[in-house]
């Protein structure tokens, strides 16, 4: 079951499978332009009181695997 919600022009989707609800990040779609991005997926997360997140590659910031950039370690440690 999906229901789309939007927090701050991210597309962030409501997902609940086999009674287990979490926020999604829309497949093919950025939603982290820079590590402090993380607060909206955590305002996603805690205005629909929901403590999980599936977010995919093309959702992450540019630098994100790059592990020079730090930007990995700053975004999971916010999450």
């Amino acid at each position: 079951m999906h229901h789309e919600r939007t927090w701050s022009g991210s597309r962030l989707i409501v997902t609940e499978e086999s009674g287990i609800r979490l926020v999604e990040g829309a497949r093919g779609r950025p939603i982290l332009q820079v590590p402090q991005d993380t607060t909206l997926v955590l305002e996603a997360c805690l205005s629909a009181r929901i403590p999980a997140v599936l977010l995919y590659a093309e959702n992450l910031t540019a630098g994100f695997f790059d592990l020079s950039s730090g930007e990995a370690g700053e975004i999971l440690e916010k999450l």
